[in-house]
């Protein structure tokens, strides 16, 4: 188990580095959101393929010749950082249930909505997104449209007092928003993006990782907006005009803590995504970045573990079993006698001696 946590700390230092560094330089949101995701995706499936490798013997590294360990190596440290570790990730989970609970609490308070100019507003956005079956609800402590797809038909809830001020086109507008999170399922994204941030919460870069997807996920969805024939000028007079208090609830609002950058992106128009091979290209460089960090570690050596009867230890790893071994006043034995009194004395295939 050690041996993996230690892999995952270090393999997602360079999986996420690294697909931060790609999303600077991408100007396409849904591109930079993908590249985002193949990140996380990579830093736990990485060190994963490395415990693998690590278990079968393989590495790149020559295993040392001859490593003694400690009798209490590093035990205290290691249990009081897991202990750490385990503290901090039971607060963001805490934390994730609370704001779930809310959710929970505020769908409950919701009504069905019964407005003729919304339903001609859904059935409009549906038709510009070929979006499946949703429902709409409505929500008195809401400010912002948001989506809520863990039931079995995806709800979307409208503020009341939005449904009753803004005109059809502009509802039109926020529910094809709304159905573009649908379509490209960032529910389960977000999903998986708080579990990452829950079982890493002591990285910076998850969390800048996590802040930065969800981003990308409301410009994606921007675009997607755009690209179903609504007015840029008019879908950014629209956000304005939102309220952009968070509700604190696990659904995907129409308007963020980057409302700036998302209306000066929709007034330079819809952005043209031309057929590219970056997917697979980014694939295949993904499995040969995996390759070379599961095999970027010293190869397993064996560990052996000697008792002697006066209570002393000797554990050491060596890239070979002992072929014999000898102790003070007894003769050489084979590895598989027991236990030794102190004073030990190994010899190894490949000529190799150790005298303790």
């Amino acid at each position: 188990m050690s041996t993996y946590l230690t892999a995952l700390a270090w393999h997602h230092l360079v999986w996420l580095g690294a697909a931060l560094l790609i999303v600077r330089r991408e100007s396409d949101p849904q591109r930079a959101h993908r590249w985002l995701c193949f990140g996380i995706l990579g830093s736990w499936i990485s060190p994963a393929l490395a415990l693998c490798v690590h278990a079968l013997g393989g590495g790149l590294l020559p295993a040392p010749g001859i490593e003694r360990l400690t009798d209490h190596e590093s035990i205290g440290t290691r249990t009081w950082l897991l202990a750490a570790w385990g503290l901090l990730s039971s607060g963001a989970a805490a934390g994730f249930l609370r704001r779930l609970i809310r959710t929970r609490r505020l769908l409950r308070l919701t009504v069905p909505a019964v407005s003729p100019r919304l339903s001609s507003a859904l059935r409009e956005a549906q038709r510009r997104t070929d979006a499946g079956p949703v429902i709409t609800r409505l929500a008195e402590q809401l400010d912002t449209p948001a989506i809520w797809c863990w039931s079995r038909v995806p709800t979307i809830l409208m503020p009341t007092r939005l449904v009753s001020t803004l005109d059809e086109e502009a509802l039109t507008a926020l529910l094809c928003h709304e159905l573009a999170h649908l379509r490209r399922r960032d529910h389960w994204a977000h999903l998986f993006l708080t579990v990452s941030a829950i079982l890493l919460p002591w990285s910076p870069l998850v969390h800048r990782v996590r802040s930065r997807a969800l981003a990308l996920a409301e410009s994606a969805c921007d675009q997607a907006v755009l690209s179903a024939g609504v007015s840029p000028p008019r879908y950014a007079r629209t956000l304005l005009g939102l309220a952009t208090r968070d509700s604190g609830a696990l659904t995907l609002a129409a308007t963020g803590s980057s409302l700036t950058r998302r209306v000066e992106s929709i007034l330079a128009g819809p952005m043209s995504s031309p057929a590219t091979r970056s997917g697979r290209v980014g694939v295949a460089l993904g499995v040969a970045l995996a390759a070379l960090l599961s095999l970027l570690q010293t190869r397993a050596g064996v560990e052996v573990v000697f008792r002697g009867t006066d209570g002393s230890v000797q554990r050491f790893v060596h890239r070979d079993v002992p072929l014999t071994w000898s102790a003070d006043h007894a003769a050489p034995r084979s590895l598989s006698e027991g236990s030794a009194p102190s004073g030990f004395h190994f010899v190894f295939e490949n000529g190799d001696e150790v005298i303790r």
